[in-house]
């Protein structure tokens, strides 16, 4: 899902629950988002924060439910998560110039807050000088605060400016700022100024130190006074930078303040030339992994296809080698993933049966006298693998080599990968007999035997 696409879909589900308990943290789940970076971004683009825009839409709402005949403030107010009457007709009165009661008789104008619609507008030719960059995990140590998610840019600033009247600048330089959506309460976020740690070094106990972890990260050079020009970077960021980026998008919950040495510059951090920069950590579009962990690990359903599409499971513009992997990795880290997996496999591989070579069969099984007879026709004719035949009255297919390319090409390829060759025997032969059959998967040369060995029955 892209950047927008996230920010139109928190609207979405905000709009469908404007009733119910509303917090950042279950809204940014739905979308598989940080909280930190939904709020940020939603507040950069819709202008609005989460908070003030849910409030908004609920008082716009309560407005035209007062007017309903019979229905009393006191229901309107709980309706909209107001535990009072009171503290609802001030806000209510705030946000409309009228109080309920007003409201009720028709007395005034109501205001009208509509729901949001994300449009924006690219620049031509716009293009932000961004490089990715793969770090290792690393220790930093610093002073934290934390501070209110729609107050950052104000309260960021005014943090450095107690950290260096306090003293703490010749313990703690400011190598970095570092926003984390780690430990804080719902609506803030921990904000360090922190440097790299370094164990022999003297360190006053009211410090902390945070492992940032292996990540993937887009560096985003800033150029100018602080924190102008550091701000207008991020704005960027999420205005720009986001919405057009076809190759990545935001993965994780850290965001790094990376500043040069203010001695460096003649005015220090107020140089017209002073140096920073922000990193983001990133991910690949595509295959998001973790996402597939969660939706597999909650699966209350057993429609394997309709998960799938969830997850992007079959991703038509992918590679099948990429398709094979992630389905690999999934097979081999999610235990919930390999119930359904069968049967999604099994249905893939079903797709993979021609039609014509149904209908050969049809043909060959209508002329034969026997199972075993229309067994060896099948393997003339080349359907199935050339070496089918009956054992203790069921049918054993056997492939003496493995005719799928991917499993050779990925490492630990999971045995239930071949479930869709056992999906492409049960459609060949439910077809044939007109009835379903099962289809069991004796061994695979993928899980370390010589031979492919699939054993079909109840055809009969």
């Amino acid at each position: 899902m892209s950047w927008l696409e996230d920010i139109t879909s928190s609207i979405k589900y905000i709009e469908g629950h404007l009733t119910d308990e509303l917090t950042l943290e279950k809204i940014a789940a739905k979308i598989n988002l940080s909280p930190f970076y939904f709020q940020k971004g939603f507040s950069i683009l819709c202008g609005i924060t989460v908070s003030e825009y849910i409030r908004n839409r609920r008082l716009s709402l309560a407005g035209r439910d007062l007017q309903t005949d019979g229905v009393k403030v006191i229901d309107v107010a709980m309706k909209y998560g107001y535990d009072s009457p009171d503290s609802f007709t001030k806000a209510f009165t705030r946000f409309h110039g009228i109080t309920p009661a007003q409201a009720k008789s028709g007395d005034g104008e109501l205001k009208n807050y509509l729901p949001l619609k994300i449009h924006v507008s690219m620049k031509g030719g716009f293009e932000m000088e961004c490089k990715i960059v793969k770090k290792p995990a690393f220790t930093v140590v610093g002073s934290a605060k934390i501070i209110k998610n729609e107050e950052g840019y104000k309260e960021c600033p005014q943090f450095w400016t107690e950290h260096y009247e306090k003293g703490n600048g010749k313990y703690i330089c400011g190598m970095y700022g570092i926003c984390l959506d780690d430990g804080a309460p719902e609506g803030f976020f921990k904000y360090m100024i922190a440097d790299d740690y370094i164990p022999s070094k003297d360190i006053p106990e009211e410090f902390e130190t945070v492992v940032i972890p292996e990540n993937t990260w887009a560096v985003f050079p800033c150029k100018g006074s602080m924190p102008e020009a550091l701000q207008k970077v991020n704005t960027e960021i999420f205005k720009e930078w986001l919405p057009g980026n076809s190759d990545y998008e935001i993965a994780g919950m850290y965001n790094i303040e990376y500043y040069t040495a203010p001695c460096d510059y003649p005015k220090g951090n107020q140089d017209e030339n002073y140096y920073c920069e922000i990193w983001m950590p990133v991910k690949s579009k595509g295959y998001d992994m973790n996402k597939a962990k969660r939706i597999v690990d909650n699966m209350d359903s057993e429609n394997a296809f309709a998960v799938c599409s969830k997850i992007g499971f079959i991703d038509e513009n992918a590679t099948p080698l990429k398709q094979a992997r992630y389905i690999n990795e999934l097979l081999n880290t999610t235990e919930s993933m390999k119930i359904y997996m069968t049967d999604t496999m099994r249905k893939c591989g079903g797709c993979c049966l021609s039609t014509n070579a149904i209908k050969i069969a049809k043909k060959l099984y209508a002329k034969s006298n026997d199972i075993a007879e229309f067994l060896n026709l099948l393997n003339e004719a080349d359907i199935g693998g050339r070496n089918l035949h009956i054992f203790d009255g069921k049918i054993i297919a056997v492939y003496k080599k493995c005719y799928c390319n991917i499993p050779k090409k990925v490492e630990n390829m999971n045995k239930k990968y071949c479930e869709c060759s056992a999906g492409w025997y049960m459609r060949l032969f439910s077809e044939v007999f007109e009835k379903s059959v099962t289809v069991t998967i004796v061994d695979t040369i993928v899980n370390g035997a010589s031979e492919c060995v699939f054993e079909i029955s109840d055809y009969v």
